[in-house]
């Protein structure tokens, strides 16, 4: 157990620095690298959870998406799933920049921050029981 929440803190320390980098490159103007930061933060976040529950996920997509769509079905929380998707909208656009305008980048990194934050207090939850 105590090389498990060894991991699971490990993982939110890697979140913590991608959210850190999330706001630094915002800062600067750049959407594109920011919402990439947030996607990053989203996965470690993801994996930390899953280590919880007693699950090992690679840090591929097909693994990620089916444990965010089973979380929120379990949770019955359609926010949980479009934040997501959202999520994976900001990945796409740093690698094809353009797509979306800068509104819409800022809407989905909020939408992708409220979702962050709300694993963020699952795991530490999880952690304190």
């Amino acid at each position: 157990m105590i090389i498990m929440e060894e991991e699971v803190e490990r993982k939110l320390r890697i979140a913590d620095g991608y959210i850190d980098n999330f706001f630094r490159a915002l800062a600067r103007g750049e959407i594109d690298k920011a919402g990439e930061f947030l996607w990053a933060a989203l996965n470690a976040l993801v994996l930390a959870l899953a280590l919880i529950e007693g699950r090992r996920l690679p840090a591929k997509h097909g693994p990620i998406r089916d444990f965010i769509r089973g979380l929120s079905l379990r949770l019955r929380d359609d926010a949980i799933w479009t934040a997501f998707r959202n999520a994976e909208k900001l990945h796409a656009n740093f690698y094809t920049p353009g797509v979306f305008e800068e509104e819409e980048l800022r809407e989905m990194c909020d939408d992708v921050l409220l979702l962050i934050k709300k694993l963020y207090d699952m795991v530490k939850q999880e952690l304190e029981s």
